[in-house]
């Protein structure tokens, strides 16, 4: 026997003989099982029937599938603008246990779509087509990999953007400079600092900066990059252009974008003399030097010094730098 629920979700066979049976449901399109009053399997529920038995509160529950999609598109222009969709672009979904959900490739329009989503969290990734390099997503840092949540309701017109190989290339610079006053800003250029270029994880070039504490990467294909700058012998990180990591700067470069003011402020360090000394209880209380001691130094109130430990020579010297800075 076949029925359909009524207006109210009702459903009831009638006339049946005694027995044992098996009531399935079939899913509405866009439906999926949650639960029904027999476990295991939310769409079966086994039923005996008695002499003259009405069975009741067979019932089912289903939730509302979810839907995911989006565009792939061809950022034209470097300027962020909607870009030139891109077909033929292969979009897997995953769990969130990196388990394969299904597959899509975009349309004509660039658009690709999932469909009947049980709720949760997946993992979006665009397959980067022949002759595009990834520049960026909808939800910022890998550029073709997409956190979809759809817990409570569908996650629609994603976005992942590339760039042709062969567009117009771009480039990045930067200034270095020195704080002396403790103001965090810069007060006077640094010449020969290395500056290093990585992407995805190699360093790909390497320049130093000029007379005036400038460098620059020319020729530089659109994609995402990470400059980092190593701190000239006597100098230590104060700040950069981006904030976080005080040498370590992150870049996205787009067709034909020159990237300009990705900055980077040193300080040079402050060294002083310290001496260790033993007392042999003669109220004399610089007897002989305590070689080998380690030495704790902390700066004062009025003070801005990283605490540090150091060792201590045959005269009671103390070996090594404790860096840091007076506050003005």
């Amino acid at each position: 026997a076949e029925t359909l629920t009524d207006s109210e979700g009702n459903y009831a066979f009638h006339d049946l003989p005694i027995g044992d049976y098996i009531v399935v449901e079939v899913n509405l399109p866009g439906y999926l099982d949650v639960s029904d009053v027999d476990p295991p399997n939310d769409n079966i529920i086994r039923v005996s029937v008695g002499f003259g038995e009405n069975v009741t509160g067979r019932d089912f529950v289903d939730e509302r599938s979810r839907v995911i999609n989006g565009f792939v598109l061809a950022d034209r222009d470097g300027s962020n603008s909607i870009g030139v969709p891109v077909p033929g672009v292969i979009v897997e979904l995953f769990s969130d246990r990196e388990v394969l959900v299904s597959s899509s490739v975009s349309n004509v329009d660039g658009f690709f779509e999932f469909l009947d989503v049980p709720p949760g969290v997946y993992i979006v990734v665009e397959t980067t087509p022949a002759g595009y390099v990834d520049v960026e997503d909808s939800d910022g840092g890998d550029p073709n990999v997409i956190t979809a949540d759809v817990t409570a309701s569908d996650q629609v017109n994603l976005e992942f953007v590339d760039a042709r190989e062969s567009a117009q290339p771009g480039s990045i610079s930067g200034h270095v400079s020195a704080d002396l006053d403790n103001d965090e800003n810069g007060d006077f250029n640094l010449a020969g600092v290395t500056i290093q270029l990585f992407q995805d994880g190699l360093m790909i070039a390497e320049t130093v900066t000029d007379t005036e504490g400038i460098y620059i990467f020319e020729d530089i294909p659109a994609g995402n990059y990470i400059i980092v700058e190593l701190n000239p012998v006597g100098f230590f990180d104060v700040s950069d252009s981006q904030g976080a990591n005080d040498n370590m700067i992150s870049v996205t470069v787009r067709e034909g974008q020159n990237v300009t003011q990705r900055n980077f402020v040193d300080e040079p360090g402050r060294a002083g003399s310290v001496q260790a000394m033993g007392d042999m209880m003669d109220g004399d209380t610089e007897d002989f030097p305590m070689v080998g001691r380690p030495l704790d130094v902390e700066g004062d109130a009025g003070d801005d010094v990283e605490t540090s430990t150091l060792a201590v020579d045959q005269e009671g010297g103390a070996l090594g730098r404790a860096r840091g800075h007076n506050k003005p």
